[in-house]
């Protein structure tokens, strides 16, 4: 796990500022500190893994823990670009979304009551079209081609 300071502080006798990371060594208790509004717990995977071709790994706080995604450089922009849109704005942009990769990432990251909605009502969306596609062609879900 990485820990990484919220608020300037100061472990160890030494000082530390928003967005720096702390050696683990120097914090008693990791957990109450996150409690407090101190430092970030971020885990961090020791076993190396091979990534997709052209994809980022993100990792993103959701309820007690973390959700390791990884999505394209593309996507991480985009959504980013809605994150900071005002409420009306994004709604608006998430209608001609066509990327799982952003709406994933938006459903994990977005907290106004007003967008998220639109993500879900998109990612239903974008299931039924490929669905219907899928339906065209005569096969199913599981690549089985139709009869």
């Amino acid at each position: 796990m990485v820990l990484v300071a919220k608020i300037p502080c100061s472990f160890g006798g030494k000082k530390f500022f928003i967005g720096d990371s702390i050696p683990e060594e120097l914090v008693e208790d990791p957990k109450r500190q996150e409690k407090l509004g101190v430092i970030s717990i971020v885990p961090v995977e020791t076993e190396e893994r091979e990534m997709p071709f052209g994809k980022v790994e993100i990792s993103v706080k959701d309820g007690e823990g973390y959700t390791t995604v990884a999505v394209s450089p593309d996507a991480v922009n985009e959504a980013f670009v809605i994150l900071q849109m005002n409420t009306d704005e994004a709604k608006e942009a998430i209608a001609d979304i066509r990327s799982s990769d952003v709406l994933l990432l938006l459903y994990l990251a977005e907290k106004r009551k007003g967008v998220l909605p639109a993500v879900t009502a998109r990612q239903d969306e974008l299931k039924e079209i490929h669905k219907s596609d899928e339906s065209e062609i005569g096969g199913d879900a599981d690549g089985n081609e139709g009869l």
